[in-house]
């Protein structure tokens, strides 16, 4: 749910003027800074005599919440200043590659933690070493906007599909590879 609303907020963000992105995104940054470090203290986790579902949905929720919500919007709006900085069909291809690459990345480190991040480094360890990754990935992002926000004219960013641009329907071999 948090991955489709960090899409969803991504594709709204994306109506607004670039330096208006760049300061909205910037300071949401900024405030899921305050979730870290993503450690649960005892008192919220669940103590076992009870269903722990709805439990652990709302422990996920204050502990990582707003920071997985930065980094699902986080692809699809760098991706989208990327292809808008260099508007033509091969950067346009070029963001979509980026995409399918930050998909596979995803998919690797997902399949790989139970065989080794989890076998090595235990729960404390974990969280600390992703709160400090996210703290550097905060960082890096604020230094983007900032070179972003310095190139950008003040007018509202351009689509990045022009209303009146011709697309074919996928081919079916298009159909089947998805």
């Amino acid at each position: 749910m948090i991955l489709l609303a960090g899409y969803a907020y991504a594709d709204l963000v994306q109506r607004l003027s670039t330096r208006v992105q760049l300061r909205l995104h910037g300071l949401l940054l900024l405030i899921s800074l305050l979730w870290l470090p993503i450690l649960a203290t005892d008192g919220l986790k669940p103590t076992g005599s009870e269903d722990p579902s709805l439990h652990i949905i709302f422990l996920l929720a204050i502990t990582i919440g707003l920071p997985y919500f930065m980094l699902s919007t986080t692809g699809p709006l760098v991706q989208a200043w990327f292809a808008r900085a260099q508007p033509s069909p091969e950067a346009a291809q070029k963001a979509y590659r980026l995409f399918a690459l930050s998909n596979l990345g995803s998919l690797l480190a997902l399949v790989s933690y139970p065989f080794g991040i989890e076998r090595i480094l235990a729960v404390p360890e974990q969280a600390w070493i992703w709160s400090i990754g996210f703290f550097l990935f905060v960082v890096t992002m604020l230094t983007l906007a900032w070179h972003i926000a310095r190139q950008s004219p003040r007018a509202p960013a351009p689509p990045l599909v022009s209303p009146t641009s011709e697309s074919s329907a996928p081919t079916m071999s298009t159909l089947l590879f998805w």
